[in-house]
């Protein structure tokens, strides 16, 4: 990397400094800040128009969303299981649901399991288990078998629906097409 040493200091020890890169055409905007904790943080983007106004907030974002998918690579969403769109939503769909009903299932659990990955949940109360899941009309059925903390789970998650209406919440589900979920323990 060849530095054009033109840095700008900015508020809240943020600096920034244009720089180029070889077998890289164009310049490079490089934003660097230094943390709480002492330790540096950099970002680098070609967009020559970005201010560290922007880009420290959405760079906060994105670095969440990386953590999310590397926690959770373990459900699948790493890669896509076809081309067809309505698969794709569907699959990231249920990829999705299964991840907060871990992380539900990880708060619930006390402080005993609250800072494990959901992927040491799901290694220890869900790996084997198996289940089936059909659409009918409006409503998605999840059958489990085998499980064996079913009584506590369901518990939770046994007529979710009229649970959720008591608690004033829509049932249907927009991101499944406003399906209702129904679950069941064998």
């Amino acid at each position: 990397m060849v530095l054009n040493i033109a840095w700008t200091c900015l508020k809240r020890l943020i600096a920034t400094i244009y720089t180029t890169m070889q077998d890289f055409n164009g310049p490079l905007h490089l934003f660097l800040k230094k943390r709480p904790d002492g330790k540096y943080f950099a970002l680098i983007t070609p967009l020559d128009r970005v201010t560290k106004e922007m880009v420290m907030p959405t760079y906060t974002k994105r670095w969440r969303i990386e953590t999310f998918f590397g926690q959770n690579y373990f459900l699948g969403i790493d890669h896509l299981p076809s081309l067809n769109l309505h698969t794709i939503q569907a699959v990231l769909s249920l990829r999705l649901a299964a991840f907060h009903a871990m992380d539900n299932f990880r708060n619930d659990l006390g402080a005993e399991h609250i800072c494990k990955t959901p992927e040491l949940i799901h290694r220890h109360f869900l790996n084997g288990v198996q289940g089936r899941v059909q659409l009918r009309d409006d409503l998605i059925t999840v059958s489990i078998y085998g499980f064996k903390y079913d009584r506590e789970v369901a518990s939770i998650f046994l007529n979710l629906e009229s649970k959720l209406i008591r608690a004033s919440i829509d049932p249907r589900i927009p991101w499944l097409g406003n399906r209702r979920l129904e679950f069941k323990f064998f």
